[in-house]
C-alpha cells in the first residue's frame, strides 16, 4: 500500500501501524545501524524501520525524546 492510499484510509497511516493517540503523542529518534532492524516500512520513507526483536539503544545516540509535538526535523 502506498503513503498516497494510506493517508486516503479512515485513520490514515496511525490507524494502518496501529498507533492509538497514546502511542503516537511521544517519540523517540536516535540515530543506529540499519542492520539493527527487521525492514522498513513500505512506502520509500527512510525513517520508518522496525524491529521484530528488541533495540538497545545507547543513550548518546539518542538525538530527541518527548512529545511529537515539540518534535522539529
Amino acid at each position: 500500500m502506498s503513503p498516497a492510499e494510506i493517508a486516503k484510509k479512515p485513520g490514515g497511516f496511525k490507524s494502518y501501524l496501529g498507533l492509538t493517540k497514546e502511542k503516537s503523542e511521544y517519540m523517540i529518534e536516535f540515530e543506529a545501524e540499519k542492520k539493527l532492524f527487521s525492514g522498513r516500512l513500505r512506502g520509500g520513507r527512510d525513517h520508518i524501520w522496525f524491529s521484530n526483536s528488541d533495540v538497545t539503544i545507547p543513550r548518546d545516540a539518542i538525538r530527541y525524546h518527548g512529545p511529537t509535538s515539540g518534535w522539529t526535523a
